[in-house]
């Protein structure tokens, strides 16, 4: 039985997802992605004037991101911050959990989530290897909405 590069991609990385990561020996990068682009919405209040609230644009440049997972098979997001300091979602007071796995679309979903100021969602999908991405600011200076897309990972 011949098999597709397709269903090839979604034996490896579900394997990957719900067979080894609980067992993996050292941290492993599951993907790493760079620039992103999408839009923006910026709701009045806070910081943020009925002038300058609503939709926009929105790009990141010079970004990268990763999801790594550690011997104990916890998941973890990597990130360069504004001032390009490689920073860690975990050590920065987020959770990072893994939301699930779709094979049929090959899209693995994980939630990162900073109590009471933000929280983010991820898609990745394994054979286009992009990554889809929904982030939700709130808090007292600032509430905004964000959907970005990365078209660069590996």
């Amino acid at each position: 039985m011949k098999i597709s590069k397709y269903m090839y991609a979604s034996m490896v990385f579900s394997s990957l997802i719900f067979v080894l990561v609980p067992k993996i020996a050292m941290a492993e990068t599951l993907f790493t992605c760079s620039d992103a682009h999408g839009q923006v919405f910026y709701a009045e209040g806070g910081i943020v004037s009925e002038e300058d609230s609503g939709w926009d644009s929105d790009k990141i440049t010079n970004y990268k991101v990763s999801v790594t997972v550690n011997e104990e098979g916890e998941m973890d997001l990597l990130f360069y911050d504004s001032t390009e300091t490689l920073r860690s979602a975990k050590d920065t007071g987020a959770s990072v959990l893994p939301l699930g796995y779709n094979g049929d679309s090959n899209v693995m979903a994980i939630l990162v989530n900073w109590p009471d100021q933000t929280v983010e969602t991820y898609a990745y999908n394994a054979v286009s290897h992009q990554l889809y991405w929904a982030q939700i600011k709130y808090g007292p200076l600032l509430t905004k909405v964000t959907a970005m897309v990365s078209l660069d990972c590996q």
